[in-house]
């Protein structure tokens, strides 16, 4: 299927037809399992049997995406399947929200934010529980960042500050790959690899980002830079103190199998690892400045 351009016509007109739409949020309600999944698989090929991408839908607490499931994974899934997406990483977030000060704005970093779908569902939670917040979301592939705007200016999320640049230990460039097949997949290019194709992209340190951010506290960081995030921490940790460090970290906790060094860096900096959910790590910051942890502050606000 060919995919329109982005950005036009406005969200809403690319709508499913009603009684798609209905197969398709009748099948969202269902939670995960073995057969919940063969079902929602079954209706995502009805709901897409011969339309394009996009397709305009709502999500989480009145959101909305134009989404490409055809060549996104993660927009694949929510597109049906948003219960089970993520669903433990994104329960801890709406924990810390909860349990954060009103005190100043919640702040979430969204490294590698894809197509927003995170910074659209602390948008939406922030908007459920009347909280003050921030997004800062860090995106370097020119297609997901075009997505990502248009997400965002379609929820109406003001609080978004967008940063078209690549996420790593010190300043420069380098190139970015894509994987079409999968746009979450796209990866800056190791030293001295083949980079015929590739995306030139410049490349920043998160202490720097934050700084222009102004973002001198942070509750959450979601890192998911594929192969990144080892060496844009191990910067981070080095350049930033560590008032400014994230309160709660998510990221990779293995790769092909085996446990990412990232993961290992924060532990070793002073996380600890609370929650594994799938290949991801949860990891909360013991810190000694009296703020307490996650569990201690879990109920409402």
């Amino acid at each position: 299927m060919i995919e329109r351009s982005l950005g036009e016509p406005p969200f809403g007109r690319l709508r499913l037809p009603a009684s798609v739409e209905y197969l398709r949020s009748t099948a969202n309600k269902m939670q995960d399992g073995v057969i919940a999944r063969r079902v929602m698989s079954m209706a995502r090929r009805l709901c897409l049997a011969g339309r394009a991408d996009p397709i305009d839908v709502d999500l989480f607490h009145d959101g909305r995406a134009r989404l490409y499931p055809r060549s996104n994974r993660c927009e694949k899934r929510v597109f049906l399947g948003v219960n089970s997406w993520d669903a433990r990483e994104r329960a801890v977030i709406a924990a810390v929200m909860r349990a954060a000060s009103a005190a100043r704005p919640f702040i979430f970093v969204d490294g590698g934010a894809n197509v927003g779908l995170y910074s659209l569902f602390v948008a939406g939670e922030a908007r459920r529980l009347n909280q003050d917040y921030r997004i800062i979301a860090i995106e370097p592939d020119p297609q997901n960042l075009g997505r990502l705007r248009f997400n965002i200016a379609a929820t109406g999320a003001r609080q978004v500050a967008i940063f078209a640049v690549a996420l790593g230990e010190k300043p420069g460039h380098s190139v970015l790959l894509s994987e079409q097949s999968n746009r979450g997949e796209v990866r800056l290019a190791a030293s001295g690899a083949e980079t015929q194709g590739g995306t030139p992209v410049e490349v920043r340190p998160l202490a720097a980002i934050l700084a222009e951010a102004g973002a001198a506290e942070v509750d959450v960081l979601k890192l998911d830079i594929e192969g990144a995030e080892l060496a844009t921490l191990r910067g981070f940790f080095a350049q930033a103190p560590r008032s400014s460090w994230p309160r709660s970290i998510i990221l990779e906790i293995e790769r092909g199998g085996k446990p990412t060094e990232a993961a290992a860096l924060c532990i070793s900096a002073g996380y600890v690892l609370r929650e594994k959910a799938h290949l991801n790590a949860i990891l909360h910051l013991e810190a000694p400045n009296g703020w307490s942890s996650l569990q201690e502050n879990s109920g409402s606000r």
